[in-house]
């Protein structure tokens, strides 16, 4: 009887004990026995629930074993500004209900708000603030991250991490998630991911896809990044039912597809981006086609954006309604290897002017883009300040009613439809723009670009008559400008600062990207500005063109860029990262340039022989590898022999010989007197160009030194080039670059930048993702 009344006596006090003193449940409080996060952990058992009640404790956690953090009225986990907040560094571990905040700044760390290591994770309703990178799973399969708010670091863009990152994390669904003013939301190496019901704003790449496969993306929201979803080298993803929304940064995509294969997007809406959707050589396989059908594209300045290398491409059932350009070519060329209709159905185009007799829904008449002025501006893009002028619908026109003068037509939809189709089903009511609006947008758009037709047609070499008389003798894009106008004073050099540059400051929108800069160059010098990427080196160079507004004091030759453009800019040499792949011969580009600046062509012709490019006089530029295109844009660069060179990147995309051919050419017109400015990333460049070098950071100078003094520390010392095989060339660079490595590509080989402590790292990391190094060699840079 006695142990009867002992068993129902304990029976009843597990009954009535408290919740969080049972054996399963722990609570921790400001006010209770257990008062901190990480001891409640080491003590509790596996498979237990953690109640932690609102305060405020202090980071760093680490989860160690498999168990439930729960959060009542928002408890906060303080990282202090130092290292990770909190780990997950075992399987099965749920978080719910937290305010995690104040992680370190370290990139080389990846100082994280909540890092996850171990499979079946769950992150769920949380509030990741203040943190470098939000919620990371790296090496963590099947896990869970649902109804999150992710807020960046107050940063400078080129410094924030990413708001969500998955790093070979298959089978990850990130679900009802909002996401803003971080870097990306990456999913890497990580396959049948499902995105649903997240929203991503001012960010980078709104989703970042690289070397995943497999993948739903439906029902999210991209809007205010540079681009909405971007998808790289991939297989096998379905895009349906998404909102792109006024993604309008440098590239402004809102759905980019690069090298992929089996794209299916469908039922999106494309509103108010640079370029509604741009498609680059995909897909890449044979055999394999990508579908594009069901989409509104409306209100774009470009609806689709195509690069001559895309094929089997299926592109059907879409509206594409008021893009101020409906689809182009990139750089030219058709879109005829694009298939614009199925079962005889084509596209709804706002511009189609047909007509449907037998009111079956589809036109008679195909569509077929033909504009004359656009297919101008292909050959000439500086024919882009005139466009939507009435100059220009006085061609178009004019080309209609001549046919002689009617250019080709770029693509044609055999079966225009000609109602658009059925909105497609969003994530909330969204309303399209109506079309006074629309038209006011373009009353803007023709406004703002008065004042260039106004500065420019002083100068017969501007004109639109001429380029219609000779469409393939066109300004290129290489030419910063032409010559002055007889109406404008021409520059002089003389022995002052070739330019002074002070307080210059330039924003896009909220977006501070350049921040207070000041410098000066005198004639002869070779300046660099030196940063990473989306440090405002091309920015500035932009500035100096006069090509975008901005506040502060810029004079070049003792004149405004932006007041006296044309003079300006007739005393410039510019010099793109890259030549945009023209139609045209390199004689034809050759002898254009040099009419328009004034250049006897026994003199151009000359030009090339100093640059070795004679031979390619009747060669398409497209067909010149990449070491030939810039020192054919070099040689362009210096007709009419400009006494200041501006270079943007000149060897980002050239192979060691054809960068050291380069080189070779630009330290000779530095020796000859040349006043040269160029960006760079690449510090042997620096070392080897510069006489001076201007070190920027988020848009700053942080630093300015003649190259000589420069510190031979850095922490790059050695070269490492590595043989491997050729499909695992593009993996290992982005592996590499991924840990801060720099890699350059050297036909079948990868040359990486080494500091002397980290040289064993690069085949740890190769190794890790089962890349086979096939033999190797470690160089010392010369003079470093």
């Amino acid at each position: 009887m006695r142990r009867l009344v002992l068993a129902a006596t304990l029976t009843m006090l597990l009954l009535v004990t408290p919740p969080q003193v049972r054996a399963s449940e722990l609570l921790v409080c400001p006010e209770c026995p257990l008062r901190d996060i990480q001891e409640a952990i080491a003590t509790a058992p596996v498979g237990a629930t953690i109640r932690v009640r609102g305060g405020v404790y202090a980071g760093p956690v680490v989860v160690d074993r498999p168990l439930t953090l729960y959060g009542e009225n928002w408890p906060a986990i303080d990282g202090g500004g130092q290292g990770t907040v909190l780990h997950v560094a075992a399987p099965d571990v749920r978080v719910e209900g937290f305010i995690v905040r104040g992680s370190g700044t370290n990139h080389d760390r990846e100082d994280t708000g909540i890092l996850v290591t171990a499979p079946r994770a769950q992150i769920v309703g949380n509030q990741v603030l203040d943190s470098l990178f939000g919620i990371q799973l790296l090496n963590a399969p099947d896990g869970l991250v649902k109804g999150n708010l992710v807020v960046g670091k107050p940063l400078p863009e080129p410094q924030r991490g990413d708001g969500i990152k998955l790093w070979y994390s298959p089978r990850a669904q990130i679900l009802n998630n909002h996401v803003r003013d971080s870097r990306d939301v990456i999913v890497w190496y990580s396959d049948q991911t499902l995105l649903r019901g997240n929203v991503v704003e001012r960010g980078r790449y709104g989703l970042h896809f690289m070397y995943s496969s497999d993948s739903l993306v439906e029902q999210n929201v991209l809007r205010d990044n540079s681009v909405g979803i971007y998808l790289m080298y991939g297989a096998r993803q379905i895009v349906r039912n998404n909102v792109f929304f006024h993604n309008r940064g440098p590239s402004g995509y809102g759905l980019a597809i690069k090298e992929t294969d089996g794209v299916v997007a469908e039922a999106n809406l494309m509103l108010r981006n640079r370029v509604g959707l741009y498609i680059d050589n995909s897909p890449i396989s044979e055999g394999v086609i990508n579908q594009i059908t069901g989409n509104w594209i409306a209100y774009n300045d470009v609806g689709l954006l195509i690069s001559p290398a895309t094929r089997s491409n299926l592109i059907t059932g879409n509206t594409l309604l008021e893009n101020l350009e409906q689809a182009a070519p990139q750089g030219g060329g058709t879109l005829d290897h694009i298939t614009w209709a199925e079962s005889g159905r084509g596209n709804f185009w706002s511009d189609y002017a047909g007509y449907d007799a037998d009111r079956n829904g589809i036109g008679d008449l195909p569509y077929q883009n033909r504009a004359l002025s656009s297919v101008l501006t292909d050959r000439s893009p500086l024919l882009a300040f005139f466009r939507f002028s009435l100059v220009a619908s006085a061609l178009d026109l004019a080309a209609r009613a001549v046919p002689l003068f009617q250019p080709a037509p770029r693509f044609t939809d055999p079966a225009p439809l000609v109602q658009p189709t059925p909105l497609p089903e969003l994530p909330w009511s969204v309303s399209p723009p109506s079309r006074t609006d629309a038209f006011l947008s373009l009353a803007l758009l023709t406004a703002a670009a008065l004042p260039f037709l106004f500065a420019l047609r002083g100068s017969p070499r501007f004109a639109l008559a001429q380029a219609a008389k000779a469409p393939r003798a066109s300004a290129p894009v290489v030419l910063a400008s032409t010559a002055p106008s007889t109406a404008t004073a021409a520059c002089t050099v003389t022995d002052a600062a070739v330019v002074q540059v002070h307080g210059l400051t330039k924003r896009f929108g909220d977006r501070l990207v350049l921040d207070n800069v000041s410098f000066s160059v005198r004639p002869g010098e070779a300046v660099a500005l030196w940063g990473p990427n989306g440090a405002g080196k091309t920015t500035i160079l932009r500035c100096l063109l006069g090509r975008t507004a901005y506040t502060g004091t810029v004079t070049v030759f003792g004149h405004s860029p932006l007041q006296d453009g044309p003079a300006v800019r007739a005393q410039i040499g510019y010099v793109p990262q890259q030549l945009p792949l023209l139609d045209l011969t390199v004689g034809e580009l050759l002898t254009t340039v040099a009419r328009l600046r004034g250049e006897p062509l026994e003199r151009a012709w000359e030009r090339l022989g100093v640059f070795g490019l004679q031979h390619t006089w009747h060669q398409p530029v497209r067909t010149l590898s990449g070491g030939m295109q810039q020192r054919l844009a070099l040689a362009l660069a210096t007709i009419g022999d400009p006494p200041l060179l501006l270079l943007d990147e000149p060897t980002a995309n050239l192979d060691a010989t054809a960068r050291e051919e380069l080189l070779a050419a630009l330290r000779q017109l530095r020796e000859a007197g040349r006043t040269i400015i160029f960006a760079s990333h690449r510090p042997d460049d620096v070392w080897r160009l510069a006489t001076r070098v201007l070190r920027l950071e988020a848009g700053r100078v942080v630093a300015e030194s003649r190259a000589a003094a420069l510190p031979v520390r850095h922490d790059i010392h050695q070269s490492l080039i590595l043989e491997l095989d050729a499909d695992a060339l593009q993996p290992a660079t982005h592996l590499l670059t991924a840990h801060g490595f720099a890699v350059y590509r050297e036909d079948q080989r990868l040359r990486v930048l080494v500091p002397p402590q980290r040289k064993a790292e690069p085949f740890f990391l190769l190794a890790r993702l089962g890349i086979q190094v096939r033999d190797f060699q470690l160089e010392v840079t010369d003079g470093w």
